[in-house]
């Protein structure tokens, strides 16, 4: 490897905006050139190399990061290379690579920042110029995650959410790492709302496409937002044939770029499940799943491996109901609702889920039905949905927490559920499936819905020591918190 004479090599960097806000992207070049006249055989910017080393200087606080700070914050195994990759710079050219610097330092707090480089290659190194950014505070007034068991392990959290600017809501797309949720990864704005929208995230296929959407119901309208490689690429209005209906979560984004979803539509008397997709060329598509005499009250969907619906619904009643729809076969007929277990009302809540294996190692289609057992005890019943046999049932003694309010159930990777609750104050408590009773996971001064927005649990990949359940929420409309409940090592 030739050793360039002094001033030789040139490392430089620029950050895409000066001034961010809590937690947004900040996107950095960062550009070695070959300043003399004989080409040089040097280290390349992979994170196995990790030739690059970053220093951010703020009130009196160092920060330090290298490509690998992401993979060290997930818990995961550093990568041993070998032998190291090489690249050739020829004279008067340049080798740039860009990143986020939420990869290398996480998520930074409010301030002002000097940021400087180093690329070392052996003995031969280069030292960037300090440059400057300022952090200022965020707003966000809305968010939603979307969930996914089955794909839990390889796809991203991703979370679309609003912040509040001057009389302006920008729209963001943030993406956490599911090894740990607290590391976020990436989160870009994607475009200005006139007003607060129940904006939800798709679910994608698989890790390495590129398509994935945002949508909404607006005005008897659905707004979809199309992005491509994480960045934003257009926004169609859709009129549909439909004047009463509701958006079910999740919708999922296939790797041809065509986006499945579902909405229920009100008539009457009458219900209906429309399963709809619109096409990566814009052109609109339904199909029924179901219809029924009535209401629901709780739902819970799917898709599968195969990208085939599941869909399961309570009536009033208390009555379970269950269907299935193909997205990629549509010559298949609807198969007929069934009842695979039956429910005693108020049902509290619904979750379907196909990412736990029988004994033979096959993927099972599990719904996990939360009800009463008495006014201080809540039952867990995990029904095998295709042989209608009990495969797990639990209760759960709330003795002297009467008040309590179920605000969501989550299962984690083994189909075991756990429990987030409201009290009348506005505390919230976390009950898990191994422990006796809840226990309170917000501070004294801490109030849902008050200073507290958009409670959410979370289920990380069991893939690394940070497999565990999650609450993340925001705090006084200024920044998200992550708190970790119970490890499920």
């Amino acid at each position: 490897m030739k050793v360039p004479t002094f001033g030789q090599l040139k490392l430089s960097i620029k950050i895409e905006k000066e001034i961010l806000i809590r937690a947004e992207s900040a996107i950095l070049s960062i550009s070695l050139l070959n300043d003399g006249s004989e080409s040089i055989a040097l280290e390349d910017f992979t994170i196995s190399n990790n030739p690059l080393k970053f220093v951010a200087l703020t009130q009196g606080r160092k920060l330090s990061g290298s490509l690998l700070s992401r993979r060290i914050r997930d818990g995961l195994q550093i990568p041993v290379m070998e032998e190291k990759t090489v690249m050739t710079l020829e004279p008067k050219t340049s080798k740039t690579i860009q990143t986020d610097l939420l990869r290398i330092f996480g998520e930074l707090t409010e301030g002002e920042y000097k940021l400087k480089a180093k690329y070392s290659s052996g003995p031969i190194s280069a030292k960037s110029k300090t440059i400057s950014f300022k952090i200022i505070k965020s707003k966000p007034v809305y968010s939603q995650i979307n969930r996914d068991y089955l794909r839990n392990e390889i796809n991203t959290i991703r979370t679309a959410w609003i912040n509040k600017e001057k009389d302006e809501f920008q729209l963001f797309l943030m993406e956490n790492s599911q090894y740990f949720p607290p590391n976020i990864l990436s989160n870009r704005r994607m475009l200005t709302l006139c007003s607060i929208q129940k904006v939800h995230p798709s679910l994608i296929a698989s890790p390495d496409q590129e398509a994935e959407h945002l949508l909404w119901a607006q005005d008897n309208q659905l707004k979809v937002v199309t992005l491509h490689g994480g960045t934003f690429r257009d926004v169609t209005d859709l009129n549909l044939a439909f004047s009463n209906f509701q958006v079910l979560e999740p919708s999922i984004s296939d790797k041809d770029g065509n986006l499945h979803f579902v909405i229920a539509v009100k008539d009457k008397d009458t219900s209906s499940f429309q399963l709809l997709t619109l096409s990566h060329l814009g052109a609109i598509s339904s199909r029924e799943v179901c219809g029924f005499a009535g209401d629901f009250t709780k739902y819970s969907l799917v898709f599968d491996e195969k990208l085939t619906l599941h869909l399961a619904w309570a009536l009033p009643s208390g009555k379970i109901f269950y269907t299935w729809l193909s997205i990629q076969d549509s010559r298949r007929p609807n198969a007929q609702p069934q009842s695979p277990v039956e429910g005693k009302p108020p049902i509290l809540d619904l979750q379907l889920s196909k990412a736990c294996e029988d004994k033979e190692g096959n993927l099972q289609l599990l719904l996990n039905l939360v009800s009463f057992a008495s006014p201080a005890k809540l039952q867990s019943q995990l029904t095998n949905v295709e042989t209608g046999r009990e495969v797990f049932h639990s209760f759960h003694e709330l003795p002297e927490l009467g008040d309590l309010i179920l605000l969501q159930t989550i299962l984690d990777l083994e189909c075991k559920p756990h429990f987030l609750f409201q009290d009348g104050k506005g505390a919230l408590w976390f009950k898990s499936a191994k422990d006796a009773t809840p226990a309170k996971v917000t501070a004294e001064a801490e109030m849902y819905p008050n200073n507290i927005d958009c409670p959410v649990l979370i289920v990380s990949s069991s893939g690394n020591r940070n497999y565990g359940i999650y609450l993340r929420y925001i705090k006084d409309k200024t920044n998200f918190v992550h708190k970790k409940l119970v490890s499920l090592l």
